[in-house]
C-alpha cells in the first residue's frame, strides 16, 4: 500500500522556505514493524546552522545530513540519543578516487526537540552516498524497536548511485 499526496500540502515554512508535497507518494509500513529512515538529505550550512532547532553541529562541522525516521524514535529507555547510537550510524562516502568508505557521524545534532529527524554531522565534504543504523537500538511511540535500516542520501552528487 502507498500514500499519495493528490492535492497541496504545504509545511509550515518554520524551517525554511515553505514546501509543497503534492505528488509525493511513500509505502505504508506496519504499525508494529517499528521505525525506519524515511529520508536522508544533504542540508545546506544556512540551514544547520539557524538556532533554535535542537542541539547544533559541533564548529569544524563540514557537511550535514539530516535523516528523518517514521516515527519519533529514542531509546528504549525513552532518553534521547548519544554518543554510542552516532556510532551505530554508517555513512557511506564517495571518495575522489571513485572509491567508497563507511564513516560514523562526527557528532550527532537536533537533539533534544522531540522529532523525529537527526542531523548526522560529518568532518568530510566527500559526498555522502547512503545511511545505515542496525536493529534493535530505537523505538518509535509504541515501543517498537527498529529492524536494520538503509536509505539512499538525496541531493548529493553521488545519491542514487550503487
Amino acid at each position: 500500500m502507498k500514500v499519495l499526496v493528490v492535492d497541496e500540502l504545504l509545511s509550515d515554512g518554520r524551517t525554511g522556505a515553505t514546501l509543497n508535497f503534492s505528488g509525493t507518494e511513500t509505502d505504508v509500513i506496519p504499525l508494529e514493524s517499528g521505525p525506519t529512515l524515511a529520508l536522508a538529505e544533504v542540508v545546506t550550512q544556512d540551514e544547520w546552522s539557524k538556532p533554535g532547532r535542537g542541539s547544533a553541529c559541533p564548529l569544524g562541522t563540514q557537511q550535514v545530513v539530516r535523516v528523518t525516521w517514521t516515527g519519533g524514535v529514542r531509546l528504549p529507555n525513552q532518553a534521547d540519543l548519544s554518543d554510542t547510537e552516532r556510532a551505530l550510524y554508517r555513512v557511506t562516502v564517495e571518495r575522489p578516487d571513485g572509491s567508497r568508505e563507511e564513516i560514523a557521524p562526527a557528532a550527532l545534532a537536533e537533539l533534544e526537540d522531540n522529532d523525529n529527524n537527526h542531523f548526522l554531522c560529518l568532518d568530510t565534504t566527500d559526498p555522502a552516498v547512503s545511511i545505515t543504523f542496525p536493529a534493535g537500538h530505537l523505538v518509535d511511540p509504541n515501543l517498537d524497536l527498529n529492524p536494520e535500516t538503509l536509505i539512499i542520501v538525496t541531493n548529493s552528487s553521488a545519491a542514487g548511485t550503487k
